[in-house]
């Protein structure tokens, strides 16, 4: 079974800090203003094929592909971010960001 996106949002909410539960949620934010303009385009989209529009369904899969290619880019960060304070005070570990991820 594969663990949903909103899943591995809460799993990063453990996963990091109290002072760094801001940027968790940030994301949840922009997961959901994706999925609302997900959401709004699909309408628009109905409303136009039922005044006789035609939809190109090539297009419509890959509006819907970029959004989810949006978010796996969100999530991989985040992993990044994740990892990168886990790892706080190990000198050998190689940041994936190299000015920190302490404001």
């Amino acid at each position: 079974m594969s663990i949903t996106m909103n899943e591995k949002l809460e799993l990063f909410k453990s996963r990091l800090g109290r002072e760094h539960k801001d940027i968790v949620k940030y994301v949840e934010h922009v997961f959901t203003a994706l999925d609302v303009k997900l959401e709004l385009h699909q309408r628009e989209n109905a409303q136009l094929a039922l005044h006789g529009a035609k939809i190109d369904g090539k297009a419509e899969r890959e509006y819907e592909a970029n959004i989810r290619e949006t978010k796996r880019l969100l999530l991989a960060v985040l992993e990044q971010t994740a990892q990168d304070y886990e790892h706080l005070g190990d000198k050998h570990w190689a940041k994936y960001f190299r000015d920190g991820i302490d404001g």
